[in-house]
């Protein structure tokens, strides 16, 4: 989907749109039209509607695994919603939970949406140029025949929601702290969507590093961002600690317990890659309970 343009819509906030599909982001209008992101918390609400037990798929730090979460139960319908979806660029369970999501948009033709892209980080600690993944995941003791398992389930899962996941060609463990730094500056000029979407594609499909600064370019300049312009924010210090700070706020400050993550209406409403259902039924409690 291509985003059209950019509208400032309120004090902080400006609204990337597009045609039938909204993007956003917050943020602030500073000297030269720049807008810069920062970070507001919000004491988020558990869930928005009666809970009851169940299974999801969700990234901890370096870790995914299936975790019991609550299923919500309302039905009713509103005309708008921000969807702010806290994630990693190689969190397997991202991409397979955002496209739940949007499947479960199809049921809401007349909403209104906006989305951001939240940055997180599973791996921190990881040298700004990544580090080799084998000798990365030995060095944490993982055991190659249930790393591999893993692959296989994470692989057949994204083929169910028409993404093609290629770990034979992942050969670096990156350190995402840059490619969130590109999701934000694209945000400013109405691209986060597209560059996100290539983001995944890049680390999953392609086998890209997402540490390689020309990497980065490549996926800037494939949806029409000025290389040289990228470059250059990229190579200079400019957000890289309130990004990295951002990223690192969102478990302690937010509550979250891993990625995907999913905010509705600024309420922590979805964990994990549920399934689309669950994504429906999340969306109308939500709206249920916004002023419309």
């Amino acid at each position: 989907m291509v985003l059209n343009h950019a509208e400032k819509t309120g004090k902080d906030q400006v609204c990337l749109v597009a045609e039938g599909f909204h993007a956003s982001t917050l943020g602030e209008m500073q000297e030269g039209g720049i807008c810069k992101m920062h970070y507001d918390p919000v004491r988020p609400k558990p869930y928005c509607g009666p809970m009851t037990e169940r299974q999801t798929l969700i990234c901890q730090d370096d870790a995914c695994e299936i975790q019991a979460v609550p299923e919500h139960a309302v039905s009713a319908t509103g005309h708008t919603l921000h969807i702010e979806m806290v994630s990693d660029w190689v969190c397997p369970y991202c991409p397979v939970g955002e496209a739940n999501l949007r499947e479960a948009l199809q049921a809401f033709p007349d909403l209104e949406v906006t989305f951001q892209y939240t940055p997180y980080m599973l791996n921190p600690d990881l040298p700004e140029q990544g580090a080799d993944r084998q000798a990365y995941l030995q060095e944490k003791g993982a055991d190659p025949a249930k790393v591999r398992e893993n692959e296989q389930k994470y692989t057949e899962m994204a083929a169910q929601v028409g993404w093609i996941y290629r770990y034979d060609l992942i050969k670096r463990s990156p350190n995402t702290l840059n490619a969130h730094r590109l999701a934000a500056f694209a945000a400013w000029q109405g691209k986060q969507l597209e560059i996100g979407h290539r983001l995944f594609a890049a680390h999953f499909t392609e086998g890209r590093n997402l540490s390689d600064l020309e990497v980065l370019l490549d996926i800037a300049q494939a949806d029409g961002l000025d290389r040289e312009t990228v470059r250059c924010y990229l190579q200079s210090q400019e957000d890289r600690e309130e990004i990295r700070s951002r990223a690192l706020a969102q478990k302690p400050i937010r509550g979250i317990r891993g990625v995907p993550s999913f905010f509705l209406n600024g309420e922590l409403a979805v964990t994990g890659a549920e399934p689309v259902e669950v994504f429906r039924q999340a969306i109308v409690a939500c709206l249920n309970g916004s002023a419309v």
